[in-house]
């Protein structure tokens, strides 16, 4: 059901019904689209045109395609051409594209002759249609352009702010975009400042942590972009930075230093005690840990709480026998065993747990 109503096909004719089952748009249509704004595409006799909610054709079966409509305007097909309609059926923007993508926040992509640009509602050229591709980073109010195969950006008044460079422009959340070079990447603002060099194999981002891969380079950054493995250094006593894209949840990121693990937050500071043989990864604001084959439970709470809860245990353990499947693994990191649920009860205290639901322990 869209606004109330659904679409319905009998033999092979489309209408609408309402939520008690009532007919309200005869099924006399070759194909409909939903409702969107009020009003819904349909088709016969291979025309398409708007009826609103009682079934009334509200804009001619006319065009030979419709879309949606989009913040009062829709897209329109006729002759091979594309434009855009009003609810009263007007043509607000000339039939005259090649191509043309819906509206989003005042601005549409259009296309002409291979080449794109930015119009707004009233059909006046925002960005000349002179680019080889276009897409709109609405979070950042950059528009990314494509000249002579290579990628920048503009404003919305189209000045350059960047050089046609990149192969490839990706955004991330908090003013980070991920761009790329060849093969080589790397991360700018959206100034075009390099927050990193164009030089990394791999690159990963999560909670406003960066993780960064090169043959001879492995680093974190944070949102502030100090470099996090300055002191991850003083925890990581093994290959564990390999991980990081998984460790990273609600806020808090697993570190290892002489053979225990515990928690830090995004500026390093210590959440839990170094401590543990084995953590998991936060679930719903809880998280697993063992030390000496005893299982605790990490309340997600800052500052973390670390108590033995029967109650909370027993919820985990439910889960578990929910999945019909129950993994005990030692401190080792090796799988013990697949066991049935009596026995995992006598075997509790001194195994690890790993919940197939979605804790990942380590």
């Amino acid at each position: 059901f869209q606004e109330g109503l659904a679409e319905v096909q009998k033999d092979e004719k489309w209408g609408f019904i309402d939520k008690r089952g009532n007919e309200i748009v005869e099924l006399k249509y070759d194909e409909v689209l939903c409702f969107k704004e009020g009003l819904a595409a349909v088709q016969k006799d291979e025309k398409w045109g708007f009826i609103d909610k009682k079934g009334n054709e509200i804009i001619k079966l006319k065009y030979d395609y419709v879309g949606y409509f989009k913040e009062g305007l829709a897209v329109v097909n006729k002759g091979y051409k594309w434009g855009f309609i009003d609810k009263k059926g007007r043509e607000i923007i000339e039939l005259k594209y090649d191509y043309v993508y819906d509206f989003k926040e005042g601005l549409a992509i259009v296309e002409k002759y291979n080449r794109f640009g930015l119009i707004d509602k009233k059909g006046n050229n925002i960005i000349d249609i002179k680019y080889d591709g276009i897409d709109i980073d609405f979070r950042n109010d950059l528009i990314f352009v494509k000249k002579k195969g290579k990628w920048g950006f503009i404003d919305k008044l189209g000045t350059e702010l960047t050089e046609f460079v990149y192969d490839k422009i990706i955004t991330l959340k908090e003013e980070i975009l991920v761009v790329s070079k060849g093969e080589k990447i790397g991360f700018i603002d959206k100034t075009g400042k390099e927050i990193t060099e164009i030089k990394y194999d791999y690159i990963e981002y999560s909670l406003g942590c960066i993780r960064l891969l090169s043959e001879n380079n492995k680093q974190v950054k944070n949102y502030t972009q100090d470099i996090l493995s300055l002191f991850l250094e003083s925890y990581w006593d093994c290959n564990y930075i390999d991980y990081l894209t998984s460790v990273f949840r609600e806020d808090a990121i697993i570190v290892k230093k002489d053979g225990k693990y515990g928690y830090i937050d995004k500026m390093g500071k210590e959440l839990t005690e170094i401590k543990y043989d084995a953590v998991s990864t936060f679930t719903d604001g809880i998280a697993v840990a063992i030390k000496d084959f005893k299982i605790d439970i990490i309340d997600g709470d800052i500052p973390y709480l670390t108590y033995h809860d029967v109650n909370i245990l027993r919820w985990i353990i439910d889960r578990i026998i929910e999945q019909g499947k129950y993994i005990v693994i030692d401190v080792n990191w090796k799988k013990v065993n697949t066991l049935e649920y009596n026995v995992l009860k006598d075997k509790l205290e001194c195994a690890v747990i790993l919940a197939l639901f979605d804790f990942i322990l380590y």
